[in-house]
């Protein structure tokens, strides 16, 4: 069937590279933190046993979801956009970035610590993948910059069947509501795109050509009379041995 799909519907990004434009540029994404992230801080300090107080407690236990796991392991921005940090009481950190969280933690430790050092990450950083590809499913990232040509890297490529020109990004706005998304990764014009790189719970819908959607119709259209013909060719056989 690959085959019989001609290149250009095949390849991604159909540029002669002599020919490249050199004025595309990749799309960057900045996380600002916002209600119901759950952040992973990691302090340390001069003294390990006074950093050891402003840690979470290490969960190794088999039996937990991985997802309480993380909430019990990490810091959940509540409603109000606040953290609870031990001794330090609450900070409000919706609307920063990951970088600007790091230095404010600094800033309010250095009250209890000799030279701490603060390591913040994003542990809830996830991506939905779905339709026309090898693996779909949920894909939990540790890095912030992530882009679209890496997730369908993780789900094991498109299928032969994926439509390249026909991408669906599905993303919450700020006011909740959905925004949607179509890419065309044969097209080197998708780098510029707001949606090429991907942000926290995007999901990622390759819509299948025509060619499998035919021949799936075909298929469920032709299995009950080949079902049936095999029945009565059955029935025949049987009555020609009594007989």
């Amino acid at each position: 069937m690959s085959a019989c799909i001609p290149s250009r519907e095949f390849s991604y990004f159909q540029r002669d590279i002599n020919k490249a434009d050199s004025s595309l540029t990749f799309s960057s994404y900045t996380h600002h933190i916002k209600t119901n992230d759950i952040l992973s801080i990691q302090v340390t300090s001069i003294s390990p046993e006074a950093s050891s107080y402003f840690n979470p407690p290490i969960i190794r236990d088999n039996n937990i979801d991985p997802e309480t796991q993380k909430v019990i392991q990490g810091y959940l921005v509540d409603s109000n956009g606040d953290i609870s940090i031990p001794y330090v009481g609450k900070l409000q950190v919706k609307g920063l970035t990951i970088s600007e969280t790091q230095d404010l933690l600094k800033t309010q430790l250095e009250k209890y610590l000799m030279s701490p050092s603060v390591q913040v990450r994003l542990q809830n950083f996830k991506v939905i993948i779905l339709g026309e590809v090898t693996r779909p499913g949920v894909y939990y990232l540790s890095n912030e910059n992530v882009s679209l040509t890496e997730a369908l890297a993780m789900a094991g490529d498109m299928t032969v069947y994926g439509k390249r020109t026909n991408i669906l990004v599905v993303r919450e706005s700020v006011t909740g509501k959905p925004e949607y998304g179509m890419l065309d990764i044969t097209c080197p014009e998708v780098f510029n795109s707001s949606y090429y790189v991907l942000h926290p719970n995007d999901i990622v819908y390759v819509n299948a050509r025509k060619t499998k959607i035919s021949s799936g119709d075909m298929f469920f259209r032709l299995t009950p009379i080949i079902v049936s013909i095999g029945t009565l060719l059955t029935l025949i056989l049987i009555r020609a041995k009594i007989i």
